[in-house]
Order: structure tokens, then sequence, then C-alpha cells
């Protein structure tokens, strides 16, 4: 039996991302999810808020509530879970999280959102303009950098994954006046009733990283 290791920045597990990766993937597979945080107490996370110029992430806990944590606090915490899913033998490692890692490396096979995404956006004939939602009204501006670096006209909106309800409406104006031509979810916790909701209102294509990740996984272990 092939096993997938799903990583979060956070806590695991992450059934609310795994719960609609898994029934896309072919059965037999076995699932071991692990978190950056899962052995902090939350003292411990308190202390891993972003402070001075350090990137802000947002990711679930195990209980049900989010956090706003240091990209740079949580690499060496990132790294140990990776060594820890390679020691019980893993084939496939599933980051959960659009963040680029360049500094997280593993002996398996290591899937990144963002990389995956940015494929998939380069595999377009014309991405023309695009509408990036982050999480965080503080993320707005790397992630502008950030896809803007792959050739993109780039808007940028923030949209909390984790409200339990959300107002489209303000994010299918900008669609509209901007004449935004493809949508790109820039957080794993988007969920995929979100992605179809807000292109069926909007009628432009989007990206979702659950479902690129699912895609991705796919193709390895069809390879």
């Amino acid at each position: 039996m092939r096993k997938i290791g799903f990583l979060t920045i956070g806590q695991a597990p992450r059934d609310d991302v795994v719960s609609e990766i898994s029934p896309l993937l072919p059965s037999g597979l076995e699932i071991i999810q692990a978190g950056a945080l899962d052995v902090l107490t939350p003292e411990q996370i308190r202390l891993l808020s972003p402070s001075g110029k350090e990137f802000p992430l947002a990711t679930r806990l195990s209980q049900g509530g989010s956090v706003v944590i240091s990209r740079e606090k949580i690499i060496p915490m990132l790294q140990a879970q990776v060594h820890k899913l390679e020691s019980i033998g893993i084939d496939i490692l599933a980051l959960l999280c659009t963040e680029n890692f360049p500094e997280i490396t593993s002996t398996k096979n290591l899937l990144q959102p963002f990389l995956i995404m940015k494929q998939e956006l380069e595999s377009l004939p014309r991405p023309g303009k695009a509408l990036v939602l982050t999480p965080l009204e503080a993320q707005k501006e790397e992630a502008k950098k950030k896809w803007e670096a792959h050739g993109l006209e780039v808007l940028t909106s923030a949209l909390n994954p984790y409200a339990a309800h959300q107002d489209l409406q303000p994010m299918i104006q900008i669609i509209k006046q901007e004449k935004a031509t493809i949508i790109i979810f820039d957080c794993i916790g988007y969920p995929l009733s979100l992605g179809e909701s807000l292109t069926h209102q909007a009628g432009i294509p989007y990206l979702l990283p659950r479902a690129c990740l699912a895609l991705a996984i796919r193709r390895l272990l069809q390879a």
C-alpha cells in the first residue's frame, strides 16, 4: 500500500482539506497527516507570531481555530516533520500550504502547491489578468510580487478562508470592473465549494490549491 503524507504548517489532522483531496485520489492509499505545530502548547504557538518583517501565514489548529504564525519561525519545525514522515516510509509528501518553501527538502517526492499552480498557470496560452485571493491583508503585497513574477497582471484581495460566511460580491465586482480572466486562491484553506461558487458567479476559471494538489498526486501515482 502506497503512503501519502500530508504536512500542514498548523496542526494535524487537517480533515477540512484532506477530506476534499482524498476522494479525488485512487483507492487503496494510506494517508498520514502531520503538522508543524502538533506537539506545541498554546503558549509556544503564541511565540511563533510574526514580529518585525517576518511574513505572516494563516493556518488551522486541531481544535478548529485559526492562528497567524511566522513563516520564518516554522521552517525548522516543518523540516523536522518532513524527516519524521520520511522515516515511516511515505512515498509522496504533500505540503498543505501555498507559500513557497525552497528551504524545505525531502528525499521523497515533495509536492508544493505554489509550484504546481505555477506550472498549471504557465500551461495556459494567455493567462491575462488574475485576481489573487489571500487570507490576510498583510499578505497582499507579497502575493502580488509572487504571481507577477510569472508573467501575470495581478489584482489582490483578502478573503478569509476560515470565516463561516463569505460575502463574494466585492470579489465579483473587482473581477467585472477590472476584467480579470482567472481567479487564483492563494491558500490551501479555500474549499472546493468556494472556488466553484465564485467561478460560477464570475464566469471565469480558477486555480484552487487542493484541487491542483490532488491532480499532481494522481499524476505521480500513475507515472
